[in-house]
């Protein structure tokens, strides 16, 4: 089936309002034969999963910090099922990076959060009231520090372990020393000794070395010694400091693992595909570790995946995550699946390779959404970078659309894995000419560079690709696409990796001429904080709407944008709390529209760096919709000099007929909200009429300007 570009759909009802508002919705998903639970919640990277009572409900969720994605995520337990509370992100601190630690400082009962900050460590204070159905923070140190009043600081890319070390009930800390390396540091926590009640307001000096071993690289220690062989110091030697060394980072969990009553130590680290523990023979305090295993008691060997895992135990399973950075290129991560779950007493010990992910679409990395049709009847294309025989590669996904939900229906859309290309985006594009274009653009190495590349055939013949080239402009690999027309001309915006939008005009054809109209177009310029910037449009009853988002995760609506009057929307998301926000949406996030096939509601999926989808409900006022049972038919573009599209609220039979009542085109049937087209070259100018007759017997007449 054939379906209408969006850039090119004309919404015929009146819209009179700017502002657009926003929830996030759900929609059946079937895939791979099963019904996903919570298909739109985003996808997941690189989990680091802590567990607080969020929404005040007296249970404990899963709170997910994506270090990868930039973004945090919040899952609650229902019925044996985790489901995604889709706005609980917007009560975190909005300068979560690096870590995210959840515990209790003063033992007031409700779990205080630690992050990485420029100085070492920062600080919240949980201060949310019981009951509470979002949380509130506020800082309670901007550092952590020592008695003396000095910082100290911790690895932005490490996890520490946070928790009462020695018994006496306020939080101790211990590290990876933040400058040469790989060896612990222990950091007591003073507060109890010096006022008598738990706080974070004071650390002794650090225990350097702390359980007398080094790490010397992926399954290599030494205990007892340091890596070059001197004997394990308690002093920093005095040129140890005055360089990082390894600016990598490092998991900790201190945990009892064999049942003897001491803190095992079970730890990643970031070059290598393995955890490692380590069993201790000293004490809680001072620990003495002098061996290491890459297996676990009661679980077995742990699994091994490219590089950086975390340990965490969250509800009786031991989980295994990534916490890495990097790409799906550069370190060959299958992102999909990057959450193993194993439990003991269970054969086997691994549950899933995809705990959460399995239950949502999440289908990788870098996952760019297009859509062809309409909200009700339509097909969803994604292209997301995944691992294909141990090799990253782009690919495409196609879903059908339907008003009973999604179902995944090809892995490897028309093979453009073929290309051997990452981070591809699918564009179909109907010019202003009724000419049909694909245009696949991707990202591949070239002379040790990652450099993007785009392509175009005409119609939508995928065998005959062929490269083109803007001139005078480098394509940047996160660079990216969105083709409008408008006025009977045809445009090119390019949404530039370094925040830019630039507006080309475009003559389509076996090769098509770029002529460069504006640069820094609607105020989107170059801007350090603007990075990675897409763009959407839709065409909305002859206006063109603009969509765009960049590296803060904040969605922007532009109302007639090629009218531009300065007008900017940000505040579009509706929480429950009843107000309007900005969204918080990630790290970086592309656009597909999905429009109502009547009633003037434009529905947004957004695709992002974890691989994942969200879907964007409008709930904006002033549509209005059928009513049921009342018959509506659209037919666009009117007037026309060619191809016409018609869509219905009901089944049934079209015919055209001209001002004499003359049938011109025979009656033909319709499905329900199904785009039917009609080629209209060939008559005469003048006025036509589209006679419809539904199934149920109701009959409406539509005028027709032929030019």
């Amino acid at each position: 089936m054939k379906y209408l570009l969006l850039s090119t759909f004309l919404f015929l009802y009146s819209s009179s309002f700017a502002q657009k508002i926003y929830q996030f919705a759900e929609k059946p998903v079937t895939q791979n034969g099963r019904s996903l639970v919570m298909p739109f919640a985003g996808g997941i990277n690189a989990a680091q999963i802590q567990t607080l009572d969020v929404n005040g409900n007296g249970e404990e969720e899963l709170v997910v910090w994506d270090i990868n994605a930039r973004n945090i995520k919040v899952f609650e337990l229902q019925n044996g099922q985790y489901r995604h509370l889709p706005y609980l992100h917007h009560y975190f601190p909005e300068d979560v990076s690096g870590f995210l630690v959840l515990a209790d400082f003063d033992n007031d009962g409700k779990k205080d959060l630690f992050t990485s900050t420029a100085f070492g460590i920062k600080a919240y204070k949980n201060t949310s009231s019981a009951g509470n159905a979002t949380p509130t923070w506020e800082v309670a140190e901007a550092f952590l520090k020592l008695e003396n009043g000095t910082n100290f600081q911790a690895n932005n890319l490490d996890v520490p372990a946070i928790q009462d070390i020695d018994g006496d009930g306020d939080l101790d800390v211990v590290i990876f020393n933040f400058a040469a390396g790989d060896y612990l540091e222990f950091y007591k926590n003073t507060s109890v000794e010096r006022k008598g009640s738990p706080d974070i307001d004071g650390f002794a000096s650090p225990d350097i070395r702390w359980g007398r071993f080094e790490f010397c690289g992926c399954g290599n220690f030494s205990f007892g010694q340091t890596c070059n062989g001197a004997p394990i110091s308690r002093k920093i030697p005095g040129d140890e400091n005055n360089a990082i060394l390894h600016s990598g980072g490092h998991s900790i969990l201190l945990k009892d693992v064999n049942g003897d009553g001491l803190l095992d130590l079970v730890m990643g680290q970031d070059e290598c595909s393995t955890l490692y523990f380590l069993p201790n023979s000293g004490t809680n305090t001072t620990p003495v570790f002098s061996s290491f295993s890459t297996s676990l008691p009661g679980l077995g060997p742990f699994p091994q995946f490219p590089i950086f895992h975390i340990p965490q135990e969250i509800d009786g399973s031991f989980l295994i995550t990534s916490n890495s950075s990097e790409t799906t290129l550069t370190a060959h991560i299958d992102f999909a699946h990057s959450i193993y779950q194993l439990k003991e007493n269970s054969t086997p010990t691994l549950i899933s390779s995809a705990f959460l992910q399995e239950d949502m679409i999440d289908l990788g990395e870098n996952s760019r959404p297009f859509f062809n049709g309409n909200a009700s009847s339509g097909e969803l294309i994604v292209t997301v970078n995944v691992i294909e025989g141990g090799e990253p590669v782009g690919q495409a996904f196609r879903y059908s659309w339907t008003t009973d939900g999604l179902e995944l229906k090809e892995t490897d859309y028309l093979n453009l894995s073929s290309l051997k290309l990452t981070d591809i985006q699918y564009l179909e594009f109907t010019s202003s000419k009724l000419e049909d274009f694909l245009f696949i653009s991707g990202a591949e190495i070239e002379d040790f560079l990652l450099v993007r590349k785009l392509m175009v055939a005409p119609n939508l013949q995928v065998e005959n690709l062929k490269e083109i080239t803007i001139p005078n402009i480098p394509l940047r690999p996160n660079d990216h696409f969105e083709f409008y027309n408008a006025d009977g001309e045809d445009y090119l915006l390019l949404a530039r990796q370094t925040g830019e939008l630039v507006r080309y005009k475009v003559t389509l054809g076996n090769t098509p001429k770029f002529e460069l109209l504006d640069e820094d177009y609607l105020g989107f310029s170059n801007n350090p904080s603007n990075r990675n910037l897409t763009v959407k449009t839709v065409n909305t009853n002859g206006q063109m709407d603009l969509f765009a988002v960049d590296q803060r995760g904040m969605l922007t609506y532009v109302p007639d944008f090629t009218n531009f009057s300065g007008n900017k929307s940000t505040a579009l998301l509706k929480i429950p709390d009843e107000n309007v926000q900005a969204t918080k949406l990630g790290r970086n996030t592309w656009i597909a529209a999905l429009p109502e096939p009547f009633g003037g509601k434009v529905h947004l999926v957004l695709g992002n760096k974890a691989g994942g989808l969200h879907l964007l409900e409008d709930i904006s006022n002033g549509t209005t919709p059928p009513e049921e049972g009342e018959l509506q038919v659209n037919l666009y573009p009117n007037p026309s000099d060619g191809l016409v599209k018609l869509i219905a609220s009901e089944s049934g039979q079209a015919r055209l007929i001209n001002s004499l009542g003359q049938t011109i085109i025979n009656e033909f049937s319709m499905n329900a909200n199904t785009i039917q087209e009609m080629e209209l070259s060939t008559l005469a100018s003048g006025m036509y009429f589209v006679e419809f007759i539904s199934n149920s017997g109701k009959r409406i007449t539509k005028k027709l300007i032929v030019y």
